[in-house]
């Protein structure tokens, strides 16, 4: 959970900092427009689901396997694609070495109560 937090804190200030430099700016009546609240209950939505999978997914006895297992070990880029936010959680390098693969992209549509789909990374 504190992970969690953690990440939900640096997410509000980059949100906050994106905003402060780059207002929205109103492009017709068809602009639309997401709120920093909304575009973090989104995240955390993800988050949330992401964690569980991790758990569920937990099998591996290697320090390899608890590196994944572990969401603290994810970097989260948090972006948004028209109505929808998108949350892309990528491993965090293992003993130096990068890895590929793992880690996947959430959209949330419309919001945190919208739908969600998982794209995992192979």
């Amino acid at each position: 959970m504190n992970g969690l937090i953690r990440k939900g804190c640096g997410l509000a200030v980059a949100v906050g900092l994106g905003v402060a430099l780059f207002p929205p700016v109103a492009l017709g009546s068809e602009a639309t427009q997401i709120s920093g609240s909304i575009v973090i209950s989104a995240f955390s939505k993800a988050y949330q689901d992401f964690g569980r999978r991790l758990k569920a997914q937990a099998h591996g006895t290697t320090g390899l396997d608890r590196h994944l297992a572990d969401i603290d070990n994810y970097k989260a880029i948090v972006y948004l694609e028209g109505s929808s936010v998108v949350v892309q959680l990528m491993p965090l390098p293992y003993e130096g070495s990068n890895i590929r693969g793992g880690g996947g992209k959430y959209i949330v549509e419309g919001g945190p109560d919208g739908e969600m789909t998982f794209e995992p990374y192979r």
